[in-house]
């Protein structure tokens, strides 16, 4: 290699080619690096984040959407979101329909066939393609189960106090 880029049209070709490929590990390296920082912070997020394509799909899902699902990432992959939290009630005990998530704006959503139940507020918000058409979902849930079980012992609680005062 040596005696090639010591000069001439073949040498500088060289030169360049080498450069060049050396720049190319150095981005590949980057973009590795990037990849494996990106996939960190989606896992470390305690929310379950699903991406669903089109027909509802899961595409993608972070740490938390497995263990809640109870999958690994290979077994999620694929199914529609709607046949994973099937049987799921709204809080006023009206079933789960996905064009209810289709909205954007928060659902908060008892799931019933977990033990114990379990409450989350669930948001579906569209991925715009180029096109502005809708091309994909990030379906972002949250577990709230603490947070109503809080407040419904304070509502009780509440309740008490105010017959005992009646008396």
């Amino acid at each position: 290699l040596e005696s090639i880029t010591e000069g001439g049209e073949i040498g500088d070709l060289t030169l360049a080619f080498v450069s060049m490929s050396e720049q190319l590990d150095k981005t590949m390296i980057s973009l590795k690096n990037a990849a494996r920082d990106w996939e960190e912070t989606f896992d470390s997020v305690s929310d379950a984040i699903f991406l669903l394509d089109s027909k509802a799909r899961i595409l993608r899902l972070n740490r938390s959407a497995a263990e809640m699902l109870h999958l690994t990432y290979t077994e999620a992959i694929g199914h529609r979101i709607q046949d994973l939290i099937e049987g799921s009630l709204l809080m006023d005990g009206r079933p789960l329909e996905m064009k209810r998530l289709e909205t954007g704006k928060m659902v908060t959503v008892w799931l019933s066939g977990t033990m114990p139940e379990m409450v989350f507020e669930m948001t579906m918000t569209p991925v715009y393609g180029k096109s502005k058409i809708a091309i994909a979902s990030v379906l972002v849930v949250k577990d709230v189960t603490d947070r109503v079980r809080s407040e419904e012992e304070s509502s009780r609680l509440q309740n008490q106090l105010q017959k005992a005062q009646k008396m």
